[in-house]
């Protein structure tokens, strides 16, 4: 990638509130649209797992991203779907990308119909506008705070917002969402559970713990739920990340535009005038329900069967409450 841009992780654990960070940082100047990019977060995940070899990962990452941003900027690969938040009605002005499908790639050396037929390089407007701007392709990502030492391994050129929820709220969400069941491989259905490391019989054990797959499947439902999120973030507790941004998740639902000041510095960059449409589509600002907080709170208190998790989640609680 040109030193210029940056690739803007944003990272949490799964249902820690990215994607309302995802709906709305495309109102902030500077900032391309998101995306989701599977091939980098399951190549990612084979390299914290030692299953692929690091100097592969590098020249594969370094090509990729080369490529991908390129390409963003000459309007290949757009997403039309309305209702996806990637999709580019969704961007704060749409009409960039629309515009960009018009473009003609300088660069190419062949005629598109004819290869044979070779021709003279000219100056790209592209790679200019890449050498000359500061720009961030934001992209959506999971676990990369956790294996933070691996990604600098990587020499990427970025910058990571890391979203945080409160514990209780995460747990209950990942239960609700069946991430606590056990699940077995299906041929059919394989696309889905590329976040997964396949045992020998089929079952599914999560590519971002370090477990076992006895103990794993020897917890509860709940219990699954409850270790996945407080083994991920005892990972990150009291150590330092440079060029990684914070947001409470509670703190943004009270006071978004405090927060949103914050990532402007950041980011060093500014808002642009739709922020506030961008803050309501995402239910900005929204009010903190304790007392639902503390039902859930029950909930996983009676659905648990192992006490030293317990222990672990209510320390981890305390952390995010202070």
């Amino acid at each position: 990638m040109i030193k210029n841009n940056k690739l803007l992780f944003i990272d949490g654990i799964t249902r820690s509130g990215k994607s309302s960070i995802c709906q709305t940082i495309v109102a902030l100047k500077n900032v391309e649209h998101v995306d989701l990019n599977y091939d980098f977060e399951y190549l990612f995940a084979g390299l914290v797992n030692k299953k692929i070899n690091l100097n592969f990962a590098k020249n594969f990452f370094d090509s990729s991203f080369s490529r991908y941003t390129y390409d963003k900027l000459l309007g290949r690969n757009i997403n039309l779907k309305k209702n996806d938040f990637t999709g580019i009605y969704n961007y704060y002005n749409p009409e960039v990308y629309l515009e960009r499908i018009k473009l003609n790639n300088k660069f190419q050396r062949y005629h598109y119909k004819k290869t044979t037929i070779q021709k003279k390089i000219k100056s790209d407007d592209i790679l200019n506008t890449l050498k000359s701007k500061l720009i961030y392709f934001p992209i959506q990502t999971h676990y990369l705070i956790e294996n933070f030492k691996i990604l600098k391994k990587l020499n990427l050129n970025f910058k990571i917002i890391r979203l945080n929820r409160h514990p209780v709220d995460n747990i209950y969400s990942f239960y609700k969402r069946g991430w606590g069941k056990i699940r077995r491989y299906n041929v059919n259905l394989h696309y889905k559970y590329a976040t997964y490391l396949k045992e020998a019989d089929g079952t599914l054990i999560p590519w971002f713990l370090n477990i076992n797959k006895e103990k794993y499947i020897k917890y509860s439902e709940i219990d699954r739920c409850v270790f996945s999120i407080v083994s991920n973030l005892r990972k990150i507790e009291n150590k330092n990340y440079p060029d990684v941004h914070f947001i409470n998740f509670d703190e943004l639902c009270k006071n978004p535009y405090l927060q949103f000041d914050k990532l402007c510095k950041f980011l060093k960059t500014k808002k642009q005038q739709k922020l506030n449409l961008f803050l309501s589509r995402a239910n900005f600002p929204r009010k903190i329900d304790i007392s639902e907080r503390n039902r859930k709170y029950k909930f996983i208190l009676k659905k648990s069967k192992n006490k030293k998790l317990i222990k672990m989640l209510d320390h981890q609680i305390k952390i995010f409450e202070n």
